[in-house]
């Protein structure tokens, strides 16, 4: 799969929804996901600034004419108990990985061990399974070890942690086109 196909998939995993029949909608505060959308599915109506119970968001309708059958390769709601990773043969598992990272990560410095060093830390947050397969994919891709996921506040949503060298491993790995140029300068500024 071509590697801006397989990052397309990435933001549709993270942001797509179905509110109706026939209809799913792609919102996120950043409007370059929906921008990013509507250009690659060919969408002629462009994204609209709305308010939600989460804050205020950017947001495209998309017509399931223009979309691929998603669920027949895993595809699930977002808020779904089991949301798998692609079941996608020849998916280009950085750039899907990169646009997960970008919409579903946190990046900072932490201070770990007995002397609390400064150590970068990149956090990945997602669906238990996905995470554990996402976890998977990064390890064999990356040659580190698996990132046990840990625990988070929400019922189905688990995170993996990278720390110093590995975070900075795994960010290079994940690095490409195309990107959201701004989590990738923000992002600079730690390694």
């Amino acid at each position: 799969m071509a590697v801006d196909l397989s990052y397309l998939f990435g933001i549709l995993w993270s942001l797509l929804s179905l509110r109706e029949e026939g209809c799913f909608w792609v919102r996120h505060r950043n409007r370059w996901y929906a921008e990013y959308v509507r250009e690659r599915l060919g969408i002629h109506a462009r994204p609209h600034f709305a308010h939600s119970r989460t804050g205020e968001q950017w947001r495209i309708k998309v017509p399931n004419g223009s979309l691929p059958n998603l669920e027949e390769v895993g595809w699930a709601q977002r808020n779904a108990q089991t949301r798998p990773y692609p079941n996608v043969a020849d998916l280009n598992h950085a750039a899907f990985c990169r646009a997960w990272i970008e919409i579903h990560s946190t990046l900072d410095i932490a201070h770990t061990g007995r002397d609390r060093r400064e150590m970068l830390r990149l956090r990945v947050f997602g669906n238990d399974a996905l995470i554990v397969a996402m976890s998977e994919v990064i390890a064999s891709e990356c040659g580190l070890h698996v990132a046990k996921p840990q625990k988070t506040p929400g019922p189905h949503t688990k995170e993996i942690a990278y720390f110093g060298r590995s975070a900075t491993t795994v960010l290079k790995w994940a690095d490409g086109e195309p990107r959201n140029a701004v989590w990738w300068e923000r992002a600079e500024g730690f390694f």
